[in-house]
């Protein structure tokens, strides 16, 4: 009987050594954790790219918690806002303040490879207070971790800045010359080029003025006996006196108006008073250039002597 009851108690102790010695699995611990965020203002919504050093890997079907304390709201968090890797989970579920990640096919990382996850759409807000928050890192991965992001009052400085209004015009030449006329042909002057431009994104209207003998526009003879070669819209022909101006331009967005808008001998008749001669309605990207050319005839009776006529340009922007 005693025998019997030793070989019970070997038994027994034998059964109990072998409980006590089963080997148990700890969690690894992440590195290099860290949380970019797009905002850290209070109550203002938020992306996160959350980066770690995982020890174990995540594995296809492997699960990830993310633990936000209390005054963080996740609820509008989907599956389609969250990648792991650059490529979108297989789901993701905001319960209370944890977010469940499960992994895909396309999420895998390595062990000891860094782990690259992007909450998108500005779907989390941050708390209603500034402070440093914590978030807790879990699931079934295997690994476990913790870091903080900071929430502030405000996270953005206004920078302030007014840039003038600008607009400039530019004549090349100066003055110019219709040369020795005759009765037998429609003399041409070098054109006048204008460079002109705004920043106004309305853009500008230039005008042109004559001076003619200041009560008529034209080209005129001051010396006695005085002449005016009266200015007026029309085609030009030789052996009959007229007198006006043409403009073109190949810039882009600038409009000749109808009256000058001309080529041949056609002219636009110039007034004492201010005529618009070319406009845009968007701002330049590049100065405007213009050709002016001025165009005279006269008849075998226009009195012989030295005629003028001075063109003032004036450029003015829409603000």
């Amino acid at each position: 009987m005693l025998a019997k009851l030793k070989i019970i108690f070997s038994i027994s102790l034998i059964l109990s050594l072998n409980f006590i010695f089963v080997p148990t699995t700890m969690a690894a611990s992440l590195t290099g954790i860290s949380d970019t965020m797009s905002r850290l203002k209070v109550s203002t919504t938020s992306n996160h790219v959350i980066q770690f050093v995982t020890p174990t890997g995540i594995a296809n079907g492997d699960t990830m918690t993310l633990t936000f304390e209390a005054d963080f709201n996740i609820a509008s968090v989907v599956t389609g806002d969250v990648t792991i890797e650059g490529v979108v989970v297989s789901t993701a579920s905001p319960i209370g303040q944890t977010l469940t990640i499960t992994a895909g096919v396309g999420n895998v990382v390595a062990a000891s490879g860094t782990a690259d996850i992007v909450i998108a759409n500005n779907h989390i807000t941050n708390p209603s207070t500034a402070d440093s928050f914590t978030v807790v890192i879990g699931g079934t991965f295997g690994d476990t971790g913790n870091f903080a992001v900071a929430i502030a009052a405000d996270d953005q400085g206004i920078i302030n800045a007014v840039v003038d209004g600008m607009i400039n015009l530019t004549i090349t030449p100066t003055t110019t010359s219709l040369g020795a006329m005759r009765d037998n042909a429609v003399a041409s002057a070098t054109p006048f080029t204008i460079t002109s431009g705004t920043n106004s994104p309305l853009g500008y209207v230039l005008t042109v003025k004559g001076n003619g003998n200041g009560s008529n526009p034209g080209l005129y003879k001051s010396l006695s006996p005085t002449k005016l070669i009266a200015s007026s819209t029309a085609t030009l022909s030789a052996g009959t006196e007229g007198y006006g101006i043409q403009a073109s331009s190949a810039s882009s967005g600038l409009v000749i108006d109808t009256v000058y808008d001309k080529s041949g001998n056609n002219v636009g008749g110039l007034s004492l008073s201010n005529q618009r001669l070319a406009y845009r309605t968007t701002s330049n990207s590049a100065a405007d250039s213009i050709d002016v050319v001025p165009k005279a005839a006269v008849s075998f009776y226009t009195a012989a002597g030295n005629y003028q006529d001075i063109l003032t340009f004036i450029a003015t922007s829409n603000f």
